[in-house]
Order: structure tokens, then C-alpha cells, then sequence
């Protein structure tokens, strides 16, 4: 029940970023259909970490090249230049995230919207070859 509210708030945010036709699956409400992404990354972060500031551009860089949107959930309240519409998440959205508490930023998940799974994807920040080469493992365990 918490991963279908978590996945209905992601995609209500999600549906407001430009879809592309290789990377969405079709929803279909009683007005229209409404394209939504595959999968997305969920970002957390804070404006004042500086990991998160030099990951900032590399993830907004790697996300626009292979057409995954992104939701940005800033933890100080401050957005990042690369996400000016972060928002503050809940401690539901917390909890959801980070089970155990304690959250390191930045951390990247991935959220498989297909078969509503949230895969750990980085904590800390990251070069571009490296967030590539982890998203090319999950997927080869996970199928994404």
C-alpha cells in the first residue's frame, strides 16, 4: 500500500516531465491517456553538501541523454540549480527511502515503475561512467 501511494505520487509528478515514446508505458484514465515514464530517478540531496552540487550537473546530464526524468527531493529545503522544483519529502517518503534512518546525500534510486520497485542505485557522488556502469548492473540483475 505505501509503494502504490509512493508510485501514484511519482507519477502524478512525473506526468509534468516531457515523455519519450521509447521509455514510457501508457496509463489510461476515463478522460485520456497519459504517457508515463518507465523509470525514474529519485534524488536526494541537500543544497549545502558539495557532493551533491558536483553530482548536480551529472546526473541532469545523464538523465536528459537517456530520457529519465527526475524527482529531486531536497532535505534542507533549498533546491539545486539542475532542479529548481525539488521538493521536501515526507516522513512517509522517508521512511519509504530510508527504512533505517540516518539518509546519506546525495543518493540516487531507481524507481521501476513497471513493476513498482525502488532499487538502490548511489550513495555519494559519482562521475557520469560510473553512475552508467551501475544503472548497466542493476539492470542486467534486475531487468530494468
Amino acid at each position: 500500500m505505501r509503494l502504490q501511494s509512493l508510485l501514484i505520487a511519482v507519477i502524478f509528478t512525473i506526468v509534468t516531465v516531457s515523455a519519450y515514446a521509447n521509455e514510457t508505458v501508457s496509463v489510461y484514465s476515463a478522460q485520456r491517456q497519459v504517457d508515463v515514464p518507465k523509470k525514474a530517478f529519485v534524488l536526494f540531496y541537500m543544497s549545502s553538501c558539495p557532493h551533491c552540487r558536483r553530482f548536480d550537473p551529472i546526473l541532469k546530464h545523464y538523465a536528459k541523454t537517456h530520457h529519465i526524468p527526475v524527482l529531486a527531493y531536497t532535505l534542507d529545503g533549498q533546491s539545486l540549480p539542475s532542479f529548481p522544483n525539488s521538493v521536501v519529502p515526507n516522513r512517509s517518503e522517508m521512511q519509504k527511502f530510508f527504512p533505517a534512518g540516518n539518509p546519506v546525500v546525495p543518493t540516487l534510486f531507481m524507481m521501476d515503475l513497471r513493476h513498482h520497485k525502488i532499487i538502490p542505485l548511489l550513495k555519494g557522488e559519482a562521475r557520469e561512467d560510473q553512475l552508467d556502469s551501475r544503472i548497466r548492473q542493476v539492470q542486467m540483475d534486475d531487468e530494468l
